[in-house]
C-alpha cells in the first residue's frame, strides 16, 4: 500500500504546484505574445543563435514552472503585464526581483524534497523502471521565427480550429529521421521538396514524421542524402534538416504531427517504454526535455500536434495502474504538461497500450483513467490499425467476419468516439492488399473513419462534423505492407489511393486554420495518382460510348450495334507484343481484319504485362518502325490507337496475371503473392479504364476463363460475382463510358448463376454478360456429341447456360471465344448451329426471335493467330486466309459490319477522302484556315478551305481533347473562336466567337477533361481563361484573366496544361511561371513556381517529356534550350536561379556558329522521350534560308533520373523561317512549314538514333491556294 501511495503524492505535489503557478498572478499569455509582436521585440532566438538546455534539476524547473517577462527595449525595466478586471498594472522591478527571488527558493527547496523523497520511491518501488533525472547538457541552435500559425483545439468528438469550425487531418507517414540514417528515406534519389509537394498533389493535408532521441543528439550525422537534389541539406544537422522539412510544409500548406518513434535509432521494437530502463542517457528526463526543446523552436511552425510516443506495446506498458515506471497515461500527462508549459498551441496525441490488440491500440483504459492536462481541450487519442495480411489477430478468425470489426473498433476506441469523449486520430493503418479478405477490412475501415460508426451506408456524423483524422502507413514503399510510392519513390501505388483519395479533406490555411476554398471529396472513388507506366505518346482517335437497352448493346441514341470481331492474342504471352509482327505490321493486320468483316478486334493481356519493366519481344521492327523502343503497354496504345483511325473497334481482356500462365491460374488473383493481389487486379484496370477514355475501347472483359470461383457465396476469396461488381464499380468511377463485360464461371462455360444473382453496377446500364463455347473437338462433349437428338439438343442447352438471359431480356449477351478445329463433320454442324443460334433463331429453326430492330448476341470467334489449338482466322504464313472458316463466320455478320463513331449505327467503310490521323488543318497569318492530307508517300495534298473571310491571322489551332471541335485564334482581332468538327468532311462549322480580354492571343491550351482553355495574349502580357460548354463546345464568357506586370514588358508566348500546372511563357519578362489549376481553370494567380531565366534569354516554347520527367524550354531570342527537371506526377519544375537555368542551356547552333539574327521557332520531344528537336530561323531584313535549320539532341540519363543533351545533329530546313514543326508516325516522320517559302518539308527519322535522314527530303509546294504566310500545323497526332 505504502508503494502505490508514492507516486500519487509525488503527482499530488507536482499538481499542486503546477496550479500555483497557473494562478500566480495571472499571466495573460496571448496579451503577452500580442505586445511581443506589435512592439517587434527581439526574442531570445534573436538575441542569440543557441540557447542551452540544461537537464539539471534547476533547469527543469526553470522549464515547467516560469512564464517569460516581457522586456521593455525603451525603459530597460522588467514589466510583467496583468489583467485583473480588464485593467492592466505595471509592477515595478523591485517587487519583480522580490518575486523572482522568493519564488527561485520554494522551487529549489521544492526540488530537495523531490530528490529527498519521490527518488527513494522510485528505487523501491521498481529499481527497473528507475529514472535518471541527470543527463549531459547539451545544445541546440534555434532557427528564427517563421510565420505564425494558428492553433487547433479539441470540442467533443472534432478537432477545430480558433473559430470552432471542424477541420480533419488527413495525411500519410514519412519515416526515415528515426532511422540510422537521421533523414527520411528516398531523398538519395528525389529532393525532399519534390517529395512533399507530391504529398500535396496527391491530396493529403497532413504528414507525420517519425524521429528518435538519438537523432536530435548533437553528434548525430546524416546519411544517404543525393545533395544534387538536396543542395541545402548539404552540412546540416539531422534536426535542421527537419527544420528544412517543416518549414517548407508551412510553405506548401501541409500540416505536420511530430511522432516520437523510439528513443534509439533502429530500435523501435525492442523497447517496450517510453524510456530505456538502467540506460544513463535514454531516460524519461530526456523524453520529456527533448519534447520540451521541440515545443519551443517550433512554437510557430506547421506543427499542429505530437504523437507523444508511437505504439506502446504488449503486456510491458500500463494504463492506470498507478505505477509511474508503466502507466502510459501518467507519463502521458507529465511530458504533455511540460510541453504545454512553453508552447499551448499543440495537440496532445496519446496513443493507447497494446494488450489484447495491435501495439497503441487499447484505449479501454479511457473510460476511466482519461488524460487530463493543465490546459484542455487539446488530446486527442490515437490507435493503429491494420487488416489480417500484417498479422492474423482472433477477430479476423471469427466467422461473422467482416460484420464483426465494428464491435471490436468500438471495445477497444470507439467508445471514445461514441461518448463524446475526445477527437481520436488513426496514426497509422494498412493493407498489402494480399488476400482477398484484405478488400473487406479495408472496405470496412473506410467507411468507419469516415463517420459510419455502427452500421453500414448510415453515418452516425452530425450536420458539419467529419470523421476520424488519420494518416496512412507509410509514404515509403517498404514500411512492411508497401507504400503510397511504389519502389521507384516516384510512381504511385494506385490500388492504395483507390481507397483513400475519397476519404481525403481539403488542404488547411496557414494562418486561420480553416479550409482553403478547394472542392471536397465526394463519395465517388477517384484516383489522383500518375499511371505508373508511360503515357500515350500521342493523343488517341475519338469514340462515342455505349450502353445497354434490355438486351441489346445500344449507342447513345439508344441505336443498336452488335460486336462482331476476333481476337488477337500475344499482349498475355512472354513476347509481351500480339504474335504474328515478326512477319507483317500490325496496321497490315487489322486493316485485313477490317476487310473480312470484322468490326471489333479483343486483346488480351496480362498484368505482367503492364509493369514498367516489361519488354517486347519478336517484332520485326522495320515493319513496325514506330513501335521501337515503346513498351509493351505503349505498344498496345498504338494498336488501339490505329483500329480507331480504320474504324474498328477494341475490347479489352485480362488474362491472366502472369505472362503466359492462364491455365494455372484458379482466381483472379494470386495467392501469397505479393503483387498479384486483388487489389493489383482493381488497380490495373482503373489505369487503363483512366488511359484508354475516348478511344476505341468500349469494353472491358474483367477476366477471362474464371475457373475455381464461386457466384454469390459471398466468401470474398472466391465469389467472383463480389469481385466483379467491385472491380466494375472502380472502372466505372473513373470511365463510366465503357461496358463491363463479365464471363461466367467453370472456365467461362456458364452464366446459370445470374438467374439467381445478377451483377449490380453503381452505374446502370453497362453489364454485358459473356462466356466461352468450344466444339467437341476442342473441349470433349461425349454426352451432348452422342445424344441422339444432336444438334437439336443444342438451343435448349444454351438456352439454360447463357441465353435466358437475352430471352428474358436481363442484359447483352457476348460471346467472348468460340471456336471449332472442324476436325469432324459434327464439328461443322456444331459451328453452323451456334452462329445460326447468336444471330436470333433461337429454336434452331428459320424464324428469327428477335425484335423488330434488334441484333443478335455480339461475339468475338477465337483466334487471329494460326495456333491457339484450333487454327485461326489465319493461316501459318500471316498472311492467307482459313476459308472454311471464314465461310462459317460470314452467316453471322451484321451488315453492314462496321459501327460508326458518331452514332454506333453499321456503315459499310470509313471514308476514303477524310482521314482525321493524316489530314491536318494550317493557320496563317491571312484570313484562311486550310485542310490538308499527308500522304503515305510522305507528300503534302491541299484539300480545301474550310474557314475563309476572317482578315483576322487564325494564327494558332487546337483540338478539343476529344477532337470533336477545334479552338482558334484570331490574332489581329484580339478574339478566339470555336468550331466543330465534320466527323465525315473535316469541314469546320463556327460554334461561336470570344473576346480574347488581350492584345495578340497567340497560343490555346486546352483541358484533357474539355473544361476550359487557356489563352496566351502576347502584347498585353495576359493570360485568360475561357469555361468550354461540354454538351455544345461553345466558349463561355471570360472567367479568369491573369496578368504579368509590368505589362509593357510583358509577352506571354504561350500557356501549357501539364497535369495540376498551367506552365506560363514570358518571352519579355524572360520568367517561367506555374499556377496550380482546379476544376474551372486557375485555382489561384499567385503563382507556386516561378523560374527566372537569364535576362535576353526569351523562353516562348516549352515541352514536357512523354513520361513528365523532364521539360524543355525553347528560348527564341538566346537561340537555345533548356531542360528543366520536372515532378512527373504533378507537372512543378524544379525551381531554378538564372545560373542554374544557365548551366542547363544548350545552344540550337554549332560551336563555331553566329547566332546573329536568329532566333529559334519551335520545339519538339520524340515520342520514346530520347531525343529533342528545336528550328532555327533568319529574322533579318533580307533572310537567308541557308541559316535556317532543325536542331538535333540525344538525351543523356546517368546518373538516374539526372538529365543532360547533346546536340548531335543539324539539319537544314530547305527553306525560308522554318515556323513549326511536327513528329509523325511515332516519330519516324517530321513535317515542317516554311512560312516565308509557303513550302511544306517533310523528312525520314530513325526512331533508334534520332538522326533525320537528309536524303529523305520531300518538298511540297502547293500551288493553289498559296499558303498565305502559313504559322501552324493541327494534327490529331
Amino acid at each position: 500500500m505504502e508503494e502505490q501511495d508514492s507516486p500519487d503524492a509525488e503527482k499530488s505535489i507536482v499538481d499542486e504546484n503546477t496550479s500555483m503557478t497557473r494562478t500566480e498572478t495571472a499571466v495573460n499569455i496571448e496579451n503577452l505574445e500580442r505586445r511581443e509582436s506589435s512592439e517587434n521585440i527581439p526574442t531570445s532566438s534573436e538575441k542569440s543563435d543557441e540557447i542551452v538546455l540544461d537537464s539539471t534539476p534547476e533547469s527543469v524547473r526553470r522549464t515547467l514552472f516560469e512564464r517569460p517577462i516581457d522586456i521593455d527595449v525603451e525603459e530597460h525595466k522588467p514589466v510583467i503585464i496583468i489583467q485583473e478586471e480588464e485593467k492592466t498594472f505595471l509592477i515595478s522591478k523591485k517587487f519583480v526581483i522580490i518575486a523572482v527571488v522568493i519564488a527561485s527558493i520554494l522551487a529549489a527547496a521544492l526540488v530537495i524534497l523531490l530528490v529527498l523523497f519521490v527518488s527513494p520511491v522510485l528505487k523501491k518501488d521498481n529499481n527497473d523502471h528507475n529514472i535518471p533525472t541527470i543527463a549531459p547538457v547539451y545544445k541546440i541552435a534555434l532557427p528564427k521565427p517563421g510565420p505564425v500559425y494558428n492553433i487547433l483545439h479539441t470540442q467533443g468528438t472534432q478537432i477545430v480550429d480558433r473559430r470552432g469550425q471542424p477541420i480533419r487531418l488527413t495525411g500519410c507517414n514519412w519515416y526515415g529521421f528515426e532511422t540510422k540514417a537521421n533523414i527520411p528515406q528516398g531523398l538519395w534519389q528525389r529532393s525532399y521538396t519534390g517529395v512533399l509537394d507530391q504529398v500535396k498533389s496527391l491530396g493529403f493535408n497532413t504528414i507525420r514524421i517519425a524521429y528518435s532521441n538519438q537523432m536530435l543528439r548533437s553528434d548525430a550525422v546524416t546519411s544517404g542524402i543525393d545533395f544534387v537534389s538536396n543542395p541545402n541539406l548539404k552540412g546540416l544537422t539531422p534536426l535542421q534538416c527537419l527544420d528544412k522539412i517543416i518549414e517548407y510544409c508551412g510553405s506548401i500548406n501541409l500540416r505536420v504531427i511530430l511522432d516520437r518513434h523510439s528513443s534509439k535509432a533502429d530500435n523501435y521494437d525492442n523497447e517496450n517504454y517510453w524510456y530505456i530502463p538502467g540506460d544513463a542517457y535514454y531516460t524519461e528526463q530526456r523524453f520529456i526535455d527533448d519534447w520540451v526543446m521541440l515545443a519551443q523552436r517550433y512554437q510557430d511552425s506547421a506543427i499542429v500536434g505530437a504523437d507523444l510516443w508511437n505504439d506502446p506495446k504488449g503486456q510491458a506498458t500500463t494504463w492506470g495502474s498507478g505505477n509511474v515506471g508503466t502507466d502510459w497515461n501518467l507519463a502521458a500527462e507529465r511530458v504533455g504538461n511540460a510541453i504545454q508549459n512553453v508552447n499551448n498551441r499543440w495537440l496532445m496525441i496519446v496513443e493507447g497500450v497494446g494488450n489484447a490488440t495491435w501495439w497503441g491500440s487499447n484505449l479501454m483504459g479511457v473510460d476511466t483513467h482519461p488524460i487530463r492536462l493543465q490546459v484542455p481541450n487539446k488530446v486527442v487519442y490515437s490507435v493503429h490499425e491494420y487488416a489480417n495480411d500484417t498479422f492474423t489477430q482472433t477477430w479476423f478468425k471469427d466467422p461473422n467476419f467482416p460484420n464483426n470489426l465494428r464491435s471490436v473498433w468500438d471495445k477497444f476506441f470507439g467508445f471514445i468516439i461514441r461518448k463524446n469523449i475526445a477527437p481520436v486520430m488513426i496514426g497509422e493503418f494498412g493493407t498489402t492488399f494480399r488476400y482477398h479478405s484484405s478488400l473487406a477490412w479495408i472496405t470496412k475501415w473506410m467507411s468507419y473513419m469516415d463517420g459510419q460508426f455502427t452500421v453500414d451506408g448510415v453515418s452516425d456524423l452530425k450536420s458539419g462534423q467529419y470523421g476520424l483524422s488519420f494518416t496512412s502507413w507509410p509514404l515509403n514503399p517498404y514500411g512492411g505492407i508497401g507504400g503510397i510510392l511504389n519502389d521507384d519513390w516516384l510512381s504511385v501505388n494506385t490500388q492504395k489511393m483507390y481507397y483513400l483519395t475519397p476519404s481525403l479533406a481539403p488542404i488547411i490555411s496557414n494562418f486561420n486554420n480553416t479550409y482553403l476554398p478547394t472542392k471536397r471529396p465526394t463519395s465517388s472513388p477517384t484516383l489522383k495518382t500518375a499511371i505508373p507506366t508511360p503515357g500515350p505518346t500521342f493523343k488517341f482517335y475519338p469514340f462515342d460510348y455505349f450502353h445497354t437497352f434490355g438486351n441489346q448493346i445500344v449507342d447513345k441514341n439508344n441505336v443498336p450495334a452488335r460486336i462482331a470481331g476476333t481476337t488477337w492474342s500475344g499482349f498475355e504471352s512472354t513476347s509481351f507484343i500480339p504474335l504474328g509482327l515478326w512477319a507483317r505490321s500490325y496496321k497490315t493486320v487489322i486493316s485485313q481484319m477490317k476487310q473480312l468483316g470484322f468490326n471489333t478486334i479483343k486483346l488480351p493481356f496480362s498484368n505482367q504485362m503492364l509493369r514498367s519493366g516489361s519488354v517486347v519481344l519478336g517484332p520485326d521492327f522495320t515493319r513496325n518502325n514506330d513501335l521501337v523502343g515503346l513498351s509493351p503497354l505503349q505498344c498496345m496504345d498504338m494498336i488501339v490507337n490505329y483500329c480507331g483511325v480504320v474504324g474498328m473497334r477494341v475490347i479489352l481482356t485480362r488474362f491472366s496475371a502472369l505472362a503466359g500462365n492462364s491455365g494455372n491460374e484458379m482466381l483472379w488473383y494470386v495467392p501469397k503473392d505479393n503483387y498479384y493481389t486483388h487489389g493489383r487486379f482493381v488497380a490495373d484496370w482503373v489505369m487503363l479504364a483512366d488511359r484508354y477514355r475516348n478511344t476505341a475501347v468500349i469494353g472491358f472483359d474483367l477476366w477471362n476463363a474464371p475457373k475455381l470461383v464461386t457466384w454469390g457465396s459471398q466468401d470474398p476469396l472466391t465469389d467472383w460475382h463480389m469481385a466483379a461488381e467491385e472491380v466494375g464499380n472502380a472502372i466505372l468511377a473513373r470511365n463510366s463510358k465503357l461496358l463491363v463485360i463479365v464471363e461466367g464461371t467453370g472456365w467461362g462455360s456458364t452464366l446459370a448463376s445470374v438467374a439467381s444473382q445478377t451483377v449490380n453496377l453503381l452505374v446502370p446500364n453497362k453489364v454485358v454478360y459473356s462466356l466461352q463455347l468450344y466444339s467437341n473437338d476442342t473441349v470433349p462433349q461425349a454426352a451432348i456429341f452422342s445424344d441422339p437428338t444432336f444438334p437439336d439438343n443444342l438451343p435448349a442447352r444454351w438456352d439454360i447456360a447463357f441465353g435466358f438471359i437475352f430471352k428474358k431480356q436481363i442484359a447483352p449477351l457476348y460471346i467472348s471465344e468460340f471456336a471449332a478445329a472442324l476436325q469432324n463433320p459434327s464439328d461443322t454442324v456444331w459451328i453452323e448451329s451456334f452462329t445460326h443460334y447468336l444471330a436470333g433463331y433461337f429454336d434452331g429453326g428459320n424464324v428469327s426471335s428477335l425484335e423488330e430492330g434488334s441484333l443478335g448476341i455480339s461475339w468475338t470467334a477465337w483466334p487471329i493467330t494460326p495456333y491457339g489449338g484450333i487454327k485461326g482466322i489465319l493461316q501459318t504464313d500471316w498472311l492467307s486466309v482459313d476459308s472454311a472458316r471464314m465461310s462459317l463466320l460470314n452467316s453471322t455478320f451484321p451488315s453492314p459490319s462496321l459501327i460508326s463513331n458518331q452514332t454506333g449505327v453499321a456503315i459499310p467503310e470509313v471514308s476514303t477522302t477524310y482521314d482525321p490521323s493524316t489530314t491536318f488543318y494550317m493557320g496563317s497569318y491571312d484570313d484562311i484556315i486550310t485542310q490538308w492530307a499527308y500522304t503515305s508517300d510522305r507528300d503534302i495534298k491541299f484539300q480545301g478551305t474550310v474557314v475563309s473571310g476572317l482578315a483576322s491571322a487564325p494564327s494558332w489551332l487546337s483540338y478539343s481533347a476529344d477532337f470533336k471541335y477545334v479552338y482558334a485564334t484570331l490574332e489581329y482581332a484580339n478574339r478566339v473562336q470555336a468550331y466543330e468538327v465534320n466527323p465525315n468532311s473535316g469541314a469546320l462549322r463556327l460554334i461561336n466567337s470570344v473576346p480574347s480580354m488581350g492584345g495578340s492571343p497567340c497560343f490555346i491550351s486546352v483541358d484533357p477533361l474539355n473544361r476550359f482553355l487557356l489563352v496566351a495574349n502576347y502584347f498585353s502580357g495576359n493570360m485568360t481563361v475561357l469555361r468550354i460548354d461540354s454538351a455544345t463546345g461553345a466558349l463561355m464568357p471570360t472567367q479568369q484573366v491573369l496578368s504579368h506586370t509590368p505589362a509593357a514588358s510583358s509577352h506571354l508566348h504561350a500557356a501549357v496544361i501539364q497535369n495540376k500546372y498551367a506552365t506560363v511563357m514570358d518571352k519579355g519578362l524572360d520568367t517561367i511561371s506555374q499556377y496550380l489549376l482546379s476544376d474551372t481553370g486557375i485555382a489561384s494567380t499567385d503563382p507556386v513556381n516561378v523560374i527566372n531565366a537569364p535576362a535576353g534569354t526569351g523562353s516562348t516554347h516549352i515541352k514536357f517529356h512523354p513520361d513528365g520527367k523532364f521539360a524543355i524550354s525553347l528560348n527564341a531570342l538566346s537561340v537555345s534550350v533548356t531542360l528543366i527537371p520536372a515532378d512527373p506526377d504533378t507537372g512543378l519544375l524544379q525551381p531554378m536561379d538564372a545560373t542554374t537555368f544557365a548551366a542547363n542551356t544548350y545552344s540550337t547552333l554549332m560551336e563555331a556558329e553566329s547566332n546573329v539574327d536568329i532566333t529559334s521557332a519551335e520545339v519538339v520531344i520524340s515520342p520514346n522521350g530520347n531525343y529533342v528537336y528545336a528550328s532555327n530561323r533568319d529574322v533579318s531584313k533580307n533572310p537567308n534560308p541557308s541559316r535556317s535549320s532543325i536542331s538535333v539532341f540525344a538525351v543523356t540519363e546517368d546518373p538516374p533520373n539526372s538529365f543532360s543533351l547533346t546536340l548531335v545533329q543539324k539539319v537544314s530546313s530547305l527553306g525560308n523561317y522554318p515556323r513549326y514543326f511536327q513528329l509523325l508516325n511515332g516519330g519516324s516522320d517530321l513535317v515542317l512549314v516554311n512560312q516565308l517559302d509557303n513550302t511544306f518539308v517533310s523528312y525520314e527519322v530513325n526512331p533508334v538514333d534520332g538522326l533525320i535522314d537528309t536524303n529523305s527530303a520531300v518538298i511540297s509546294k502547293p500551288k493553289s491556294p498559296a499558303l498565305l504566310q502559313p504559322s501552324y500545323t493541327l494534327f490529331q497526332q
